[in-house]
C-alpha cells in the first residue's frame, strides 16, 4: 500500500507545484486580493417558471412502483442480514472470523440509500 501511495503523493505535488508556477499570480496576496466576477443583474436571468406538474394519476403510480421496488429492497437487505447472521454462524462453529460486521455496515448503508432515494423521489413529485 504504501509503495503505492509514494509515487501518487509525488505526483500529486509535482501537480500542484506546477500549476503554482503556471499561474499568473506573483504572491499569496495576489491570490485573495485577486477581483471578483461581476454579479449579473437578477433582472437579466431568465425565469424559468413553475413549469406544470404531472397529472396526479401518474405521480400516483409512480409513488406505488417506487414504493414496490422500496419493499424489494428492504426485504433483500433484511435476507442479506440473515445470510450474513447463517455465515457468522457457520464460521464461528469452523474457527473462522470474516468480514462480516463490513457485509453487515454495506448492506445497512444499502437499505438506508434505498429509504432515501424513496424519500426524495415522492418529495420531488409532490413538490
Amino acid at each position: 500500500m504504501l509503495s503505492v501511495m509514494i509515487p501518487w503523493s509525488s505526483d500529486l505535488l509535482q501537480h500542484a507545484v506546477h500549476h503554482i508556477h503556471s499561474a499568473t499570480y506573483t504572491s499569496l496576496l495576489d491570490i485573495v486580493s485577486k477581483p471578483k466576477p461581476p454579479v449579473e443583474d437578477p433582472s437579466t436571468i431568465p425565469d424559468p417558471g413553475l413549469g406544470t406538474p404531472p397529472p396526479q394519476v401518474v405521480v400516483d403510480k409512480i409513488v406505488m412502483i417506487v414504493g414496490w421496488v422500496v419493499w424489494f429492497g428492504v426485504g433483500s437487505g433484511v435476507v442479506a442480514i440473515i445470510v450474513i447472521g447463517i455465515r457468522m454462524t457457520i464460521n464461528h462453529h469452523r474457527g473462522q472470523s470474516g468480514s462480516h460486521i463490513a457485509s453487515m455496515v454495506i448492506v445497512g448503508f444499502g437499505i438506508v440509500t434505498i429509504i432515501s432515494g424513496r424519500a426524495i423521489v415522492v418529495w420531488i413529485l409532490i413538490n
